[in-house]
């Protein structure tokens, strides 16, 4: 089984890739708890499997709309999940809030650009990242990198 999912996933790009493995976490979630239930145990293990399927999917719309300006408010939609919950679990996961999670993405999204692009404007890259303020896009990249 697992040689057939490894030859599905050579076929597809990263992002592709990326949406495969949170639908195959979602299947996994809803096996688990089909099982669970049936077997009478539905409880703390299924809890934190839906808590990282939950992750996975924010994360995953993160990566997905990265180029556009996301709220707290996206993310909990997506997830449907409270803001309270969601922030939670991203404290208890990756030891930060989510509107920090998506700003250190953009701007490490930002550094790769910069890399691969270096003609290109800070004003173009905060743009195409989803800031409205080149300034503020600046002095975040500065905090958060270190470098100018």
């Amino acid at each position: 089984m697992g040689e057939k999912i490894e030859k599905l996933l050579t076929k597809y790009k990263a992002d592709n890739y990326l949406y495969i493995a949170v639908y195959l976490c979602e299947l996994l979630a809803t096996i688990s708890r089909s099982v669970c239930e049936k077997l009478g145990s539905y409880d703390a293990d299924t809890q934190i499997v839906e808590v990282t399927h939950h992750l996975k999917k924010a994360v995953w719309y993160i990566k997905q709309n990265y180029s556009k300006k996301i709220t707290v408010e996206d993310l909990c939609a997506c997830c449907n999940m409270s803001q309270s919950q969601l922030t939670r679990y991203f404290k208890s996961e990756f030891s930060t809030t989510p509107n920090r999670y998506i700003t250190e993405f953009k701007i490490n999204r930002a550094k790769e650009i910069f890399l691969n692009a270096p003609e290109l404007s800070i004003k173009t890259v905060s743009s195409d990242l989803g800031f409205d303020d080149q300034h503020y896009f600046s002095r975040i990249f500065t905090k958060l990198s270190g470098e100018t």
